[in-house]
């Protein structure tokens, strides 16, 4: 019983101590990034004949605004 008490121990130290090694190399090695991208042009692609893009008001929009895209990295 003693022999298995010492065996938990050991593997659940070793569990323990991999986690904690990979969760520090893992956020030290691969930092979380950002980049924006500010006044991008948006095109409309591949629309079907006879649909058209509106508004919030319901009246046609030949072209969109640029629009402001945050790209995130993990």
């Amino acid at each position: 019983m003693n022999w298995l008490r010492s065996i938990g121990l050991r593997l659940l130290l070793a569990l323990g101590l991999s986690i904690s090694l990979w969760a520090f190399v893992s956020f030290s090695q691969n930092p979380d990034r950002r980049a924006p991208f500010d006044g991008l042009t948006v095109a409309v692609g591949g629309l079907t004949p006879g649909l058209i893009i509106v508004d919030q008001d319901g009246l046609p929009r030949p072209n969109l605004p640029p629009v402001n895209v945050i790209v995130e990295a993990a």
